[in-house]
C-alpha cells in the first residue's frame, strides 16, 4: 500500500495542483528518490531505509495492472 510510505495530508498533500496527469503517471513509474543514480550514494552508505523503499515500490508495482495506475492518478489529482 501507498499509505505505508505515503500520506495525502502531508507529502502527497496539493500534488494534483502542482503537476498533471502525465508528470504524476512518470513519478509513480519511476519515482526520482528510487532511482538507482539518484540514490547510488545513499546506497553506497548502505541506507536500508531507501533500500527498503525501493524494493516496496517496485513490488507494488509489479502487482498493479494498467487500471489501477490510471485510477491513482485520477485520485492523486484530486489531491489540490
Amino acid at each position: 500500500m501507498c499509505s505505508s510510505c505515503h500520506s495525502s495530508v502531508r507529502d502527497l498533500n496539493g500534488v494534483g495542483r502542482k503537476s498533471d496527469a502525465t508528470a504524476l503517471r512518470a513519478q509513480i513509474l519511476k519515482p526520482k528518490g528510487l532511482d538507482a543514480e539518484q540514490s547510488f550514494k545513499i546506497d553506497r552508505l548502505h541506507d536500508t531505509k531507501v533500500i527498503a523503499a525501493r524494493d516496496r515500490h517496485r513490488a507494488l508495482l509489479e502487482n498493479n495492472t494498467t487500471e489501477q495506475v490510471i485510477n491513482l492518478v485520477a485520485y492523486l489529482q484530486n489531491l489540490k
